[in-house]
């Protein structure tokens, strides 16, 4: 129906006004110099915590990302050699400070991750899987040394197996890490 493609039209034409004005913003007021590719992405982090996180807290909930900082710090920062610091930085500015209480890194070796990439996509490969293997080893370099410098808010889960037994792996992870009673 064309009011429904008219309504998510306009969705994504005011998402992306409000990730361009939250992206200069943030280029103009983070840390000299605000990382080219981390500013845009950090907007989108900015209007993510403000509009689902924050009000997600405040009213008592969990909230469960696929990605937060890490994961910019991990492919820009020090995949792309954008620097740690820098987009980490930039996305202290941009998340208010807000960090996890735990981040769950699910290891998978990269001939598996290159399988697992699904086949709806007809071979065709995203900008970052393009960049090559260089690109996915520093990432997961980064990603391990990260959770091994802050072992008490990471938890690594070996990525091997079916989805159902890498979710019972997650969930068992997880589930001794909130426990009442862990001992960070």
């Amino acid at each position: 129906d064309g009011t429904a493609l008219r309504g998510e039209m306009a969705a994504q034409a005011l998402t992306t006004a409000l990730q361009r004005a939250n992206a200069a913003a943030i280029a103009r007021r983070a840390p000299d110099p605000a990382p080219p590719l981390a500013a845009p992405l950090a907007a989108a982090r900015a209007q993510h915590v403000d509009l689902v996180v924050v009000p997600a807290l405040a009213a008592g909930r969990d909230v469960v990302s696929d990605r937060f900082v890490a994961s910019s710090i991990a492919y820009q920062g020090l995949g792309r050699g954008l620097g740690a610091g820098p987009v980490a930085e930039v996305n202290e500015f941009a998340t208010g400070g807000l960090a996890p209480d735990l981040v769950v890194l699910i290891e998978v070796d990269t001939p598996v991750a290159g399988g697992r990439l699904g086949d709806d996509r007809d071979g065709e490969l995203d900008r970052i899987e393009q960049a090559g293997d260089d690109l996915q080893a520093a990432v997961s370099a980064a990603y391990r040394d990260m959770a091994a410098a802050d072992p008490n808010r990471w938890v690594v889960v070996a990525g091997g197996g079916t989805i159902e037994e890498v979710a019972a792996r997650v969930a068992d992870a997880v589930e001794a890490r909130l426990t009442p009673g862990w001992d960070r």
